[in-house]
Parts: structure tokens; sequence; C-alpha cells
């Protein structure tokens, strides 16, 4: 009996771990399986994350810019608006992948990116500034007297989107012809700008040699971008020498009785220097005519006149290759006669040929008045006429001494000059 109860026991222990070994092999989830129970996982919220989001184009904030941020998997919507600092911050508790909105801003079209707010609680978003290459396709920029093409091409570089209007700053001296339409918007647009170079081109901006320009991208009127610089350089020169006359005038029966001013050129000589068409010497080369004249000084200014090329014939000063005539409002000093030598003028002439040469020059007198003043008189009661001549060197016509009481001391015309050589290699 007690042999019996031994091998039972025996038995049971066997079965006991059999029943382990198979429980860890067979069925690793069983009720004696302690340490292979796998754990339920319980999903606990995720604490609200700041998520900020920073516009710029390259150091400058970008203010006032919507953004809204949309989360991909089930469309929720947060909305914010970036401050003068750029910034905008979103209270964020949900992981996954986010579309973030950014409305158009400063010509920059609407975009969107994927963000992860979760993964990093901050983005920055760079636009930058777009560039403007300003390349020459044809043409020399070296300038000579004879007219010439230049045809460049300006090529659009940007990060992102914006549409813009391409220019070139000196519009309104170069007159530039565009590829239409001449906006760009995306990166690598491109405009053509032609560039027709007239004869004898002067529209120089330093030292009369050199003009500096490029190409400007504008949005709604306002210049966002500019080219790289562009410069003409000018090739050749005008030398022009003659002589300037300037003559103060009183002409009693001219002008309501007032001082007149003439601006006459003569002798006029002309050099053109230009490395393609050599050069070019003679006196009669170049037609000329003043197109803009003044006084300067206590006389005053008036609309210059053409009187022809010729003084008055009661003069002694004749012809011009140019003239012009400044009528004032000042009229003769009754008390002594005189006429004022702190008066000076200036006038611009035109000279053309017709063919490659059509400039400007502006010649001032700076010589003093000759030290003679001629002038015609009469003794009269009444009318007064150039009975008597004469030419003084005090400026001063005399009072004179009538023979009949009832006569008195008349001036018909008063006349002075100032002459000087000048020239001007332009």
């Amino acid at each position: 009996m007690k042999r019996n109860k031994v091998f039972f026991v025996l038995v049971m222990v066997v079965f006991a771990v059999l029943l382990v070994i198979s429980c860890a092999k067979n069925n690793p989830n069983g009720p004696l399986c302690i340490n292979k129970i796998k754990l339920t996982e319980t999903p606990t919220c995720t604490p609200d994350v700041s998520y900020t989001v920073y516009i710029h184009q390259e150091a400058t904030p970008a203010a006032n810019v919507i953004l809204t941020l949309t989360r991909n998997e089930d469309g929720i919507i947060l909305n914010g608006k970036t401050g003068t600092d750029g910034k905008a911050s979103f209270p964020v508790h949900t992981n996954g992948q986010w579309t973030l909105a950014v409305d158009s801003f400063n010509g920059f079209k609407f975009q969107n990116f994927q963000v992860e707010p979760l993964s990093n609680t901050f983005y920055a978003v760079n636009y930058g500034i777009p560039t403007l290459d300003l390349q020459l396709v044809s043409g020399n920029e070296t300038i000579h007297v004879q007219d010439s093409t230049l045809v460049y091409k300006a090529v659009y570089h940007t990060k992102f989107e914006r549409g813009e209007t391409v220019k070139i700053d000196k519009d309104g001296i170069l007159y530039p012809i565009y590829s239409s339409p001449n906006t760009v918007s995306k990166e690598g647009d491109n405009v053509i700008c032609t560039i027709n170079i007239p004869n004898s081109f002067e529209g120089y901006d330093l030292e009369d040699k050199y003009l500096h320009f490029k190409a400007v991208c504008s949005y709604n009127n306002v210049t966002n971008t500019n080219s790289n610089e562009r410069i003409l350089t000018k090739n050749w020169d005008l030398t022009i020498s003659l002589d300037f006359h300037y003559i103060q005038l009183y002409d009693f029966h001219d002008n309501n009785g007032n001082i007149c001013y003439y601006g006459g050129i003569n002798n006029v000589h002309s050099t053109l220097d230009d490395n393609v068409s050599g050069y070019i010497t003679t006196n009669d080369w170049l037609s000329c005519e003043i197109i803009d004249a003044a006084n300067v000084g206590s006389d005053g200014t008036g609309t210059p006149q053409n009187p022809g090329t010729c003084m008055p014939n009661f003069t002694s000063y004749g012809c011009y290759n140019a003239l012009v005539k400044i009528p004032t409002n000042s009229s003769l000093n009754n008390k002594n006669n005189t006429l004022r030598p702190d008066n000076s003028g200036w006038i611009t002439v035109r000279f053309y040929d017709g063919v490659k040469v059509d400039v400007k020059r502006t010649f001032s007198i700076t010589n003093n008045w000759s030290d003679k003043m001629c002038y015609h008189w009469c003794c009269t009661s009444r009318d007064t006429t150039r009975a008597n001549s004469n030419c003084i060197s005090n400026k001063m016509p005399p009072l004179g001494i009538c023979t009949y009481i009832w006569d008195h001391f008349a001036v018909a015309d008063s006349t002075m000059e100032r002459v000087q050589t000048i020239s001007i290699t332009k």
C-alpha cells in the first residue's frame, strides 16, 4: 500500500513538469505562462504643443500673412496669422501629417507645405528675394557715333512663384522694346529687351561718357527686384569751338523801350573723333541753330526770340551763324542813360549734319563787357531820332546841351558787347 502511494506521487510530479513544458512551447498565452503575457496599450491624450511657424523674406519678417494648418487624416483645421515678428503659433495635440497653407503675400502666390508638428515644434519658410540676371544677347555696349542695336535677356530666378513686370530703369532715356508680355513669374522666366541707340546718342549719366542701367521687377508698381548693372560707354568725341558774342541793346522803339540781349555765334569749327568713322574736320561741316537762351542778372530774362541771323542795321555788330534775341522788362537808367554790366547770358545750340551727328551744346559767357558803349542821340522837343552817333569808354552818354532851351537830350539807342572764344569737347 505504501509503495502504491509513493508511485502515485511520482506520477503526479512528472505530469506537472510535462504540463509546464507543454505550456511554454505550445501556448505562450496560457494561464500558467506568466512571463509570456503581452500587456495591452491604453491610448492617452497628448498635452498641447505650441507649434510655431515663421514666415520671412531673408532677414525681413512677413507680417499679417494668413496661415492654415490642416490635419490630413481627419481634416482638423487651425487658423493663424503672422505678427510683426513674422511668427504665428498653433496649439496642436494630435500627431500625424498636417498641411500648412500659406496665403499669398507681397506678390508671392499661395503655397502648401507638409509638416509634422509633434516631431518638430518649429517650422520656418524663407521665401528669399527673387533675383534678375540681365544678359547681353547681341550688340556692343561700346557706343559709336552711328546708330546701333542692343538686345538683352532678363532672366528671373525665384524660390517661389511671384508675378512681376520687367522694365529697364532708364526707360525714359533708352526707350527699350520688350517681348510681350514683359512679365515673369516662375524660375527661369525671361523677357527680351531691345534697345535702339540713335545716331550721336548722348544720354549718359556719368562724366558725359557712361550710362549705368539695370532691369527691375515691380509688383503693383512697387519695385521689388533689381538686376545686375550694365554700362554703356561713349566711344566718340565732338569738339566744337566758336566765338560767342553777347550784346546788350536798348532801342527806343523796340520792346516797349526796354533792354534786349542778343546772343550770336560765328567762327564755328567742329572736329569728330570716332574709332570707327575716323576724324572729320571742316569749318562748315555742321549746321547750327540756337534752341534756347537766357539772360542772367539784374535785368532778368524773357522768352527767347528768333531775330534772323543779323543784328539791327543801325548797329555795327553784323551777322552770325546763329542769333537769338532775349527781351527783358528792364528800362534804360533815365538818370545817366547807362546799361548794366552785371548781366551775363547762356545759349544752347543744336549742331547737326543730317546723317550721323545731332547734338546740343550750351555755352556761357564769362568775359567782361567791352570798355566802349556806343549810342545814337539827338536834341529834340518831340520825336527821338538817330541824328548823332558816338562811342565812349566811360559807359555814360553825356547829358548834352542843346541849342534851344525847348529841346532836350534824347538817347535813341545804346549798345554794349562782350565776346568770348569757347571750345567744348564732349
